[in-house]
This record gives structure tokens, sequence and C-alpha cells, in this order.
């Protein structure tokens, strides 16, 4: 099929022309009105595309991974109410559906609904336990509800299934920090900076973790480093203006090193199959 051909080489508006030819012809197809979904979705017309998930929806109720598409459209439009109501009927139809069960728990995260998404995180950890980004989904929403031991034990979880992963290390090292074990938060931030050498966030992270051990020329170098990469850096802002130590003064309210949360997984304009679900991709951080 053309639109299929066009979506492998990335020409997402070539695919949504050919797929909208062929719903014109099809009219009753709901595979077709969900590659035009996620055809829509890729070329960034995330409007439409809910519309063709919902024309899909109607023409055939049953299929779980068109509702996971819907919620995931409905996400990025703002409207959180209506995607936790796609992902749940997801995991109705397919409740071994981890994907759904994961994005549900973002969302409600997002909501302030940390009690629910806690339970969704871990339904999905059951069913891929080997899935590093749902254990840092987790991790992060324990260390929202001030759980600090669960958010660690979490994070470690999301390293050691991907080490190579500087979001996952980030958050283990803040999460550490957090609670003053500021030397094992040094070391986590200063492995991940191994891997992304310059990283400002990181090296605002780092630079907090060494204010607490009271390494301040050490932490000034941190932060004028990251002043060097990102020179508007709110964290590491007003290096030059102090002669103590200039920007500590954020650090020393202990400001949260930013959370590096891998984005969202996307559905792109995958067939519409019943049941089968995503492997689990490599978080991009």
């Amino acid at each position: 099929m053309l639109a299929l051909i066009a979506l492998k080489t990335n020409r997402a508006e070539d695919a949504v022309g050919h797929l909208e030819s062929a719903v014109q012809s099809a009219p009753g197809s709901a595979d077709l009105f969900g590659l035009l979904g996620g055809a829509l979705e890729k070329a960034g017309r995330t409007e439409d595309a809910a519309k063709a998930f919902e024309q899909a929806i109607t023409l055939e109720p049953g299929l779980a991974e068109t509702h996971y598409n819907l919620g995931n459209a409905l996400r990025d439009l703002g409207r959180s109410q209506d995607a936790v109501v796609s992902y749940r009927r997801a995991v109705e139809l397919y409740p071994g559906f981890a994907d759904a069960l994961n994005n549900l728990g973002r969302v409600l995260a997002d909501m302030g609904s940390n009690d629910d998404a806690v339970r969704s995180f871990l339904g999905a950890c059951a069913i891929t336990p080997g899935d590093a980004w749902i254990y840092s989904n987790l991790g992060n929403t324990y260390r929202n509800m001030g759980k600090a031991e669960d958010a660690i034990d979490t994070h470690r979880r999301a390293v050691e299934l991907d080490p190579e992963s500087v979001g996952y290390r980030s958050n283990l090292a803040a999460a550490l920090v957090e609670i003053g074990l500021t030397e094992d938060g040094a070391d986590e931030f200063r492995r991940a900076l191994e891997a992304a050498p310059g990283d400002p966030g990181l090296l605002c992270g780092f630079g907090n973790a060494l204010v607490d051990q009271g390494r301040i020329e050490d932490a000034k170098a941190a932060f004028t480093q990251a002043l060097e990469a990102e020179p508007d850096n709110p964290m590491a802002g007003g290096i030059g203006r102090r002669q103590d130590h200039p920007g500590l003064g954020r650090a020393r309210r202990r400001r949260r090193s930013p959370v590096r949360r891998p984005d969202p997984r996307a559905v792109g304009a995958r067939r519409q199959r019943r049941h089968r679900m995503r492997s689990p991709a490599d978080p991009v951080v």
C-alpha cells in the first residue's frame, strides 16, 4: 500500500493523502481509519487524528489498540479525563496491555491521582517486568508523593534494567540527594555526566549534591560549566554576580534536580491489530 510506504519513508502528509482517498472508497473500514489516525498524528494533526480514531472505534469498538491510540491523541490534546477513559477501555478489552496501563498511569499522575497512577504502573510492571521506562515513571510518581525510599528502589530497578540511560540514572541521583544521600547521589550524577558530558541539567544536579556536602568550590565549577553550556539556566543563574558563591542561593534552597522524563513512545501509524502489542522500545530522554 502506498500509504504504508510513505509512512515508512517519513512522508506523513503523503500517507494522509493516500489514506483519505482510501477511506472514501471504503468508509466502513475500521483498519483504514485507524491507519489514517496514525498518519495524521505523525503529521502533527492530532485533533484530526483523534477524530479518525473515534471513527475507527465507531466502526469496530472492540479493538483495544484503537482505544489506546485515541487515548494518546487525547492526552496530547490536553484532554486528560477523556484519555483516561480511552486507556481504561483499552485495558478492559485487553488486560495484558502494559503500554495502556503505563500511559494511563502517566496521565493519572499528571492529574494528581497518584495512588491510582501507582496501581496502574504496578499492573504494567507485573506484565512487563523488564521495561525500565515503566519503573522510571513509577519512581517519579513515588517521588512526587514523598515516598523517597520507594522512589529510590524503583529508580534503581530502572537503572539496572537500562544502565546506559542517562535519564534513569539522573532520576535515581536526584532521589538520593533529596533524602540526604548526597555522596551516592553525586556518584550517580557523575556517572550520568560520563555518558552526557556538559549536560546543564546534570551539572546543576551534581552541583546541588556538592553543595549539600559542603564542597562549594567544586559546586561552583559545576554550575559555571552549566552556565557555559546554557547561559540562561535558572538553576545555575547568578554565577559571577556574587563573590561567596554566586548562584548557590537557589541550590541551598534545595530545589529539585530536574526530573528527566522519557518522552511518550509514539504510536505512529501502525496497523490496527487485535491484541498485538508493541515490545518495549528504548526510551527517548
